[in-house]
């Protein structure tokens, strides 16, 4: 593993993986389970002309304390659709390598155990078509990583991470005070703070890369061309889940499984 760029919203590592767990992980996307990300409600992040990306399941999480710990009582992990690292599947060497970078990345997501109690770690398709406007990870959020699964990329194929300036960030920190509480069925707001600086850098979706992203720093992913083909951009996103916002992000799993009662704060 390689450090390849670092600097106050963003880290670089590529060759995360050895050639023989990168093929892992690739096997182990064929071998789950996927659905739109708005099949169980519209979800905010997305916006309804980023077309229908599709989410893996299940996702996977590690934290430094107990996950039961973090759960309303008599729930379990299985029963909201999560698995525990280590899951003994391919999924782990992802954390393994994830795990190894957090020394060098503190000064963007912090500390684990202080800072952050839990991350998550989910897998994602994005065909040709599908993209995620322009964004922050904040508030309930220390930050996020992404690592790209799919075997090859090309430059004509789209699907590039997109990360504002960070005069962006600072304004977004600002007026980002707590959860959302509504769809946003307009941009105006991101569009003013994005427009009026209108600076800004690229990363393109190398296979075997790991992408760290600090908290309210804004981004996005450009649409996968149609140049693309049948290639679809494979990932693995997660998040680094803050005190205040494991209700927010756990109860999330919590809805889908249809399950009641509020996640332990």
């Amino acid at each position: 593993m390689k450090k390849t760029f670092c600097d106050q919203q963003v880290a670089v590592f590529d060759d995360v993986l050895s050639p023989e767990q990168f093929r892992e992980v690739r096997e182990h996307f064929r071998r789950i389970d996927y659905q739109s990300v708005s099949a169980t409600r519209l979800q905010d992040t997305w916006r309804l002309t980023d077309g229908q990306p599709w989410i893996g399941s299940p996702a996977t999480i590690y934290s430094p304390l107990s996950p039961e710990l973090l759960l309303p009582p008599g729930v379990s992990v299985e029963a909201i659709g999560l698995s525990v690292y280590p899951t003994k599947s391919p999924m782990d060497h992802v954390i393994d390598a994830m795990k190894e970078c957090l020394p060098e990345v503190e000064h963007l997501i912090g500390r684990p155990g202080e800072d952050w109690l839990v991350s998550t770690a989910t897998p994602y398709l994005y065909p040709s078509g599908t993209s995620i406007s322009w964004h922050a990870d904040a508030w309930a959020y220390s930050g996020a990583v992404l690592y790209y699964v799919h075997p090859e990329w090309n430059v004509l194929w789209g699907g590039e991470l997109l990360i504002a300036g960070e005069e962006v960030r600072a304004k977004h920190r600002a007026r980002r005070k707590g959860p959302s509480v509504s769809h946003s069925f307009d941009n105006r707001q991101d569009n003013e703070e994005l427009y009026d600086v209108g600076i800004g850098q690229y990363i393109m979706p190398r296979p075997n890369r790991m992408v760290f992203i600090a908290e309210y720093c804004v981004h996005g992913t450009t649409k996968v061309t149609p140049a693309a083909g049948q290639n679809v951009r494979m990932s693995i996103s997660g998040f680094f889940v803050k005190q205040e916002g494991i209700a927010v992000s756990l109860g999330e799993y919590l809805k889908d499984a249809g399950l009641k009662g509020q996640v332990a704060k």
